[in-house]
């Protein structure tokens, strides 16, 4: 039985640390140790090439705040819709909904517009 879990984060990586499924906060970029015999802590390591920060318990990892310097959160109301330009280039509309873009490797803009009032 192993004592100790260790991890690795590329630079272009970011390591979600949860503890018994709970959202403990980021980890950047390095080599990570953590002596844990009864496994209950876990890293999933997620690229930041993507764009779009896709996960199961985004909601969680917005409301811990960790992502405030890291990615640019959107949380879209009924009323709603939102243009994604990455590069320059529009990529997608979104949805209402919560969704979250990491920040520093492209350049991502969200142009926000209102769903009540459209504009052909």
């Amino acid at each position: 039985m192993f004592l100790f879990q260790q991890f690795k984060i590329r630079s272009y990586e970011v390591g979600l640390h949860f503890r018994e499924g709970e959202f403990a906060g980021l980890l950047g970029e390095g080599s990570y140790l953590f002596f844990d015999p009864f496994r209950r802590r876990t890293v999933e390591i997620v690229s930041r090439r993507v764009s779009q920060f896709v996960h199961e318990k985004l909601d969680l990892i917005v409301e811990s705040g960790e992502l405030k310097s890291d990615a640019s959160v959107v949380d879209l109301k009924d009323d709603q819709r939102a243009l994604v330009w990455i590069d320059g280039r529009l990529s997608t509309l979104l949805a209402p909904g919560l969704y979250a873009y990491w920040a520093g490797r492209r350049q991502v803009r969200v142009e926000i517009l209102d769903a009540r009032r459209p504009r052909f």
